[in-house]
């Protein structure tokens, strides 16, 4: 018999959001805090369902999940106002996105961002109505159209992806069934400005999944506990190997829903060179033989 769900207070669930969100510099809106609470009481309904996550009460969904994954936007908007002027979308890849984290928060968030900025050239939408992101500027970074896939290996997974992405009315993010491994030799191939990985995996894994979508110029970040430093050490030689180079990393605090803070930390690869052929290598082969 499965365990019962843990109770669910919207309220006190954008509580704990608002607050998380704050430490990253994100600002939510009504809009988005609305969508989040919908992807959330879905997040339950198909935990009940499937294997997607243990961590299902209110606080925990709201930080552990939601502000830890939009932490990473404002690193994603910083990347996608180098290509404002250009015509195409700025492409957007979570690598083992799992039950959605972070891809969905991050579409719902550039989502409030669009129509805030639409709202801007009429009146004025009350604050509570807008999503704003902290930009170190007076003026905030021109938001050019983005385009999210989700990569999932699970099929059942991937089809509670669809069902979150058609209930909550997403557009521009789209849900694939595919292994990291073996999407990255074909058409998705270097196709992306941005990939995003938070799956619990070590960082020199992570990479031989991820940059090889990256295209030349593009960034890869792996969504990293307090301390990488170990793990960036031993993964020095898959940066290099892998067309890499490694840049500043990010650290913040989030508020743990139990008391106290959890620190994290952003991990970013800037792509330098394409991937060499052969890399990554067969499904399974990067987790049972990292590069080292």
């Amino acid at each position: 018999m499965k365990k019962p769900l843990p109770p669910y207070d919207p309220v006190r669930m954008e509580e704990a959001l608002r607050a998380g969100c704050a430490t990253c510099g994100v600002e939510l809106g009504a809009y988005a805090v609305s969508q989040l609470d919908a992807y959330a009481r879905l997040l339950r309904d198909g935990s009940a369902r499937m294997n997607l996550t243990a961590i299902l009460d209110d606080r925990g969904i709201a930080v552990r999940h939601f502000a830890d994954s939009l932490s990473v936007l404002p690193l994603l908007l910083e990347e996608a106002a180098r290509h404002s002027g250009r015509a195409e979308p700025f492409t957007v890849l979570d690598v083992g996105s799992g039950a959605g984290l972070p891809g969905i928060p991050l579409r719902i968030a550039l989502d409030a961002l669009s129509l805030a900025k639409q709202e801007g050239g009429g009146v004025p939408a009350p604050a509570s109505d807008t999503t704003a992101v902290s930009a170190g500027t007076d003026s905030p970074p021109a938001l050019p159209r983005v385009r999210i896939r989700l990569l999932d290996a699970l099929a059942k997974r991937v089809g509670f992806l669809e069902e979150v992405i058609h209930t909550l009315g997403l557009a521009d993010i789209e849900a694939l069934h595919a292994r990291a491994e073996d999407a990255a030799h074909g058409p998705l191939r270097e196709r992306f400005d941005f990939v995003v990985a938070r799956a619990v995996a070590p960082l020199n894994v992570l990479l031989e999944y991820g940059l090889p979508y990256v295209r030349v110029g593009g960034l890869f970040v792996a969504m990293k506990g307090p301390d990488p430093a170990d793990e960036t050490a031993a993964a020095a030689r898959a940066v290099s190997l892998l067309g890499g180079r490694m840049e500043q990393l990010r650290s913040l605090e989030l508020p743990d829903p139990e008391g106290g803070t959890a620190s994290r930390t952003l991990v970013p690869v800037r792509k330098q060179n394409p991937c060499p052929k052969g890399w990554p290598r067969q499904a399974g082969k990067p987790e049972k033989a990292p590069i080292v």
